[in-house]
């Protein structure tokens, strides 16, 4: 048997430099929720298996960037870096959650601006590349709802 190490603390320079960085266009024009910025950085990780191979995706917020990372135990993948970064709200909220479908691994983001983000990654057609790789501003522009402000 065979094992592999798995670095889940910090990002270093050295990974950041290889991930795909992606800027959403803002759409809203509700300003932010009054919501302190004094969250701190929160992640966890996401387990999953994809042609009877495990995967994993660790994720990391930092303000209002989300760093995604797919690790495979049997593969090294190409591009498994993604940051996304969501320019009208200054902070992601808890929780974000991700889970798999049939074809593909869905990822749910809401943040300060009072939006709640979709995203959908199909598995690759191949073992060694990662659902991340070819990621544009394009492709991952999510539908997007806008909460509205609920005051008592």
């Amino acid at each position: 048997m065979e094992y592999r190490e798995l670095f889940v603390g910090y990002y270093d320079t050295a990974i950041l430099k290889k991930s795909n960085d992606v800027v959403l266009t803002t759409l809203s024009s509700i300003p932010p929720s009054n919501i302190a910025p004094t969250q701190r950085d929160f992640g966890s990780g996401f387990a999953y298996t994809y042609n009877k191979k495990d995967r994993f995706i660790i994720w990391r917020v930092t303000g209002n960037v989300l760093a995604l990372h797919e690790v495979s135990l049997e593969h090294t993948l190409k591009d498994p870096i993604l940051r996304i970064l969501f320019p009208d709200a200054y902070q992601i909220l808890p929780n974000v959650i991700i889970f798999a479908e049939a074809n593909n691994i869905c990822v749910i983001v809401a943040t300060s601006a009072r939006t709640l983000h979709r995203f959908k990654f199909p598995y690759p057609p191949q073992e060694n590349r990662s659902i991340f790789e070819n990621v544009t501003t394009s492709s991952l522009n999510s539908p997007k709802v806008i909460v509205p402000n609920i005051t008592s």
